[in-house]
């Protein structure tokens, strides 16, 4: 598998790629990540609901753009997948 933590202005977080989704579930579990909380959506979708979300106004995604902002995971609509967030 290959790991990749991604920081994004909205969040960081865990992207695993493999083989197949018995290697990514292992490679997950290792990690002590909960594949419930696994999301398929594209980065751009989740920063549409952030926009939505805060009312946003801006339509490009920089870090500059989120300066003193604070986005929870409600906005994204999503759930951490770190058994030590939750």
């Amino acid at each position: 598998c290959h790991i990749m933590l991604d920081e994004l202005p909205y969040g960081n977080f865990v992207e695993i790629e493999g083989e197949n989704s018995a290697a990514i579930h292992s490679a997950a579990h290792r990690l002590g990540l909960d594949m419930q909380a696994a999301i398929s959506e594209s980065y751009s979708s989740l920063f549409e609901k952030v926009r939505h979300a805060l009312g946003l106004t801006f339509a490009d995604l920089t870090f500059a753009n989120f300066v003193g902002l604070q986005v929870a995971s409600e906005h994204l609509q999503v759930q951490s997948a770190d058994s030590n967030q939750q």
